[in-house]
């Protein structure tokens, strides 16, 4: 077993204003990179935190996607400036770029979220994708972010869209981990991540309405902060633990195939994964009204549970997701499904249904929904 965790998780209001004190503890010179509108959510404390800790740093303007291309061209420049740190201000593609960049150059990582849709800032695995926005590989960094620094404050200000999304795919660490719990049981470690995860599903499910709520209104309670250590810290977590005999589900490969489809581009990670729960519990055979209570749960966060609301029309998409899934995951060989694509096409197919008859009949709570299209 693999433990990769931050040395140090800190979330307190007013954060980004001590992170010149964090990062001078590990040098003078850092690279940070960040969007736009992340820098603006973070300013001025973040820059006069620096400044006032004797810190320098230089800028990198981040958009599109977290590419390897990119990550190198990073690695390269913090080698060059003879950089101490470099720190991601932003979302997923931010924080997976800078793991990525700080761990290829041997560098110290500090990630400020500014958007609570993933556990990204915590986890030592990150996305790559190419410049068209496809997801090309699954990197397991060998560490941690050395911090992880969660303003409250910050995030509040951002969309509820995001926090949406990022509960539902905190749910889904417990959907894909526990049916690996149920089929290996002598794993003490699965059973560490499987508890972790059950605890922020629970907390989430009970709580998490409030937390949006709070956050809609500017309100940094301590439901809405405790929700973004469930988001954050308790995911990140859950997801941290490696050589555990544990393959996930089919929520996540199916987010990583649905890139290939431009259409659902528009979508956050946590909206696909969304849906590619409720075909995993096709897969899975589970009984039609857990699969319903699912919809309504998902769609009470506001998220999108039919085909065509993540942006998919016609049949050859899930045809295209169903046969890489077979060829690039081995479901079948771990939870005992997946072994055909005709299976798992009639699994995306007969989530779509259940989706649409929910809907159609008035069955689901919903929230306000955020569909892609």
């Amino acid at each position: 077993m693999i433990v990769k965790a931050p040395s140090e998780y800190l979330r307190y209001p007013g954060v980004t204003s001590d992170i010149g004190v964090r990062v001078k503890s590990l040098g003078d010179r850092a690279l940070v990179v960040a969007g736009r509108s992340a820098l603006t959510a973070v300013a001025p404390k973040f820059a006069e935190g620096l400044k006032s800790a004797g810190v320098s740093y230089s800028l990198h303007p981040f958009s599109g996607y977290p590419t390897m291309s990119l990550m190198e061209s990073l690695a390269q420049r913090l080698r060059d400036t003879s950089a101490d740190a470099i720190i991601g201000i932003g979302g997923g593609r931010v924080m997976d770029t800078v793991k990525v960049a700080g761990n290829l150059a041997g560098v110290n990582i500090v990630t400020v979220p500014t958007v609570a849709a993933t556990c990204a800032a915590w986890a030592a695995v990150a996305v790559v994708y190419n410049a068209a926005g496809e997801v090309v590989e699954i990197h397991q960094n060998p560490r941690s972010p050395r911090y992880v620094l969660v303003d409250p404050h910050v995030i509040a200000l951002s969309p509820s869209r995001y926090l949406k999304a990022g509960i539902v795919d905190t749910f889904a660490k417990w959907y894909e981990f526990e049916p690996n719990a149920r089929s290996n049981q002598g794993s003490l470690a699965l059973k560490v991540i499987v508890d972790e995860a059950k605890l922020a599903f629970d907390f989430l499910v009970e709580h998490g309405a409030e937390a949006i709520a709070d956050a809609e209104a500017n309100r940094c309670t301590d439901i809405f902060s405790q929700a973004l250590d469930a988001i954050i810290f308790l995911a990140g977590f859950s997801g941290g633990l490696e050589d555990i005999g544990a393959s996930g589900g089919f929520a996540h490969p199916f987010y990583n195939l649905s890139t290939l489809i431009q259409e659902t581009h528009t979508c956050l990670h946590g909206e696909k994964v969304a849906f590619g729960l409720l075909a995993q519990f096709v897969l899975e055979k589970r009984p039609r009204e857990f699969i319903i209570e699912a919809v309504r749960l998902f769609r009470r966060f506001g998220q999108p549970t039919t085909l065509s609301e993540i942006g998919i029309d016609d049949i050859e998409p899930v045809r295209t997701i169903a046969k890489l899934a077979v060829e690039r995951y081995q479901l079948f060989e771990t939870l005992g499904y997946g072994k055909e694509a005709s299976e798992i096409v009639l699994a995306i197919l007969e989530a779509d249904r259940l989706s649409r008859e929910v809907i159609v009949f008035g069955l689901a709570q919903q929230d306000k929904l955020y569909a892609c299209h």
